[in-house]
């Protein structure tokens, strides 16, 4: 029962006085006005107007209090959660969608365009890959200003939001990738001679040349293979989704060791074409090549201190790897070269203050690497590409 903006005709009630209403609730009032709005469905301009709830409308917020109060997240209350411009479906047992990981669905849509529109341009120009706009992302997220980070921004708050990031910044950070592989050659070895390293792009050159119809016979011998995706670790699924939403052309596979996560994830994607297989990591693709892999696998050291409703609630296996918080980056960064065709790229999440170590890890492995910060500042994306 959604909320009404007119008078009611039998048995009028006041309308709710929600800023008074917010302000007096046991819970911040930005979370309580998060729990007001998810509840009646509405955005944020419809609280100029005046609001009024049923019996059970109230009852049912005054539930979503209580349960806030003792702690659980927001979004298993609501049993919604906003990411990139798609409700995502969660509740206990997967991870809940965190604003920074929309960088890693920019970046993987950025690997998969043409190199002629990784050169850069206007991205309104390109109706191949249609961005979501900025007026459907983050709705619910945004209007509310609950910008708190997932697993570890402690600088991000409602009074200091993250900013967003565009598709064009993915796009032109891919580009710099390419545009170092021209120049420097796609395949330099170390002096060990044990593999290509890698270094930061720059602004220089031209894309590197992809035989795109040597990657489709690779893909399947026929030559006629679409483009293929992999997200590793998919938890809710909301990586898959969005990309599902914005590429259907591509082929998706979404993995996650976890029975509980898979029940999310394919209530989340059982509208779309993508492929979901339970497995650890890339035990359930043994054999199978991809044009990306994209991932954001638990980065959390053992022992961090984390909010209450993060370490009380979300799956510890979603959060925490081993005593430094790399076991699983070192695994995927290990595993994907053997899962990725020629030219193919690694787009993973990472912890703020990992991307030294990751680098380390992936230098001997790839033939350019970069880390990128998100809009706080904190070390978030690493991207790897193999030679084309």
């Amino acid at each position: 029962m959604v909320a009404s903006h007119s008078t009611p005709h039998a048995d009028p009630v006041p309308p709710l006085a929600w800023r008074s209403w917010c302000a007096h609730q046991p819970i911040p009032a930005d979370e309580a006005r998060y729990l007001l709005l998810e509840l009646l469905r509405l955005f944020p301009a419809a609280l100029a107007t005046p609001l009024y709830l049923s019996g059970h409308q109230q009852r049912r917020l005054a539930s979503w209090v209580a349960r806030r109060r003792r702690g659980e997240p927001l979004q298993y209350i609501t049993g919604r959660a906003h990411f990139f411009g798609e409700v995502i479906r969660v509740g206990p047992g997967c991870l809940v969608p965190r604003p920074e990981t929309e960088l890693v669905v920019e970046h993987a849509l950025a690997t998969l365009r043409s190199p002629a529109d990784c050169a850069g341009g206007d991205a309104a120009k390109r109706p191949n890959v249609p961005l979501a706009s900025r007026s459907r992302r983050g709705v619910g997220r945004e209007s509310v200003g609950l910008w708190r980070s997932v697993r570890e921004e402690p600088n991000a708050s409602p009074d200091r939001p993250l900013r967003r990031a565009t598709g064009d910044d993915a796009t032109k950070n891919v580009a710099r990738l390419l545009a170092h592989d021209s120049v420097h050659g796609s395949a330099r070895l170390s002096r060990s001679g044990q593999g290509p390293t890698g270094s930061q792009g720059d602004e220089a050159g031209r894309p590197a040349p992809v035989d795109l119809r040597r990657r489709a016979t690779e893909r399947d011998p026929a030559g006629g293979g679409a483009l293929r995706l992999l997200d590793l670790a998919t938890g809710s699924g909301c990586i898959a989704l969005a990309i599902a939403r914005q590429r259907p052309d591509v082929r998706i596979v979404a993995v996650d060791q976890s029975a509980a996560a898979l029940a999310w994830a394919r209530l989340n994607l059982h509208a779309t074409a993508v492929e979901i297989r339970r497995g650890d990591l890339f035990a359930p693709v043994a054999g199978e090549r991809f044009d990306c892999i994209c991932c954001n696998p638990p980065y959390v050291e053992e022992g961090a201190i984390l909010p209450s409703d993060v370490r009380g609630y979300e799956p510890a296996a979603a959060l925490f790897a081993g005593a430094d918080g790399l076991a699983a980056l070192r695994r995927v960064v290990a595993e994907a070269p053997a899962h990725l065709l020629p030219g193919g790229w690694l787009v993973m999440e990472i912890g703020a203050g990992q991307g030294r170590a990751v680098t380390r890890l992936a230098r001997p492995l790839f033939a350019t690497v970069a880390i990128h910060r998100d809009y706080s500042g904190h070390e978030r994306i690493f991207v790897g590409r193999q030679p084309p």
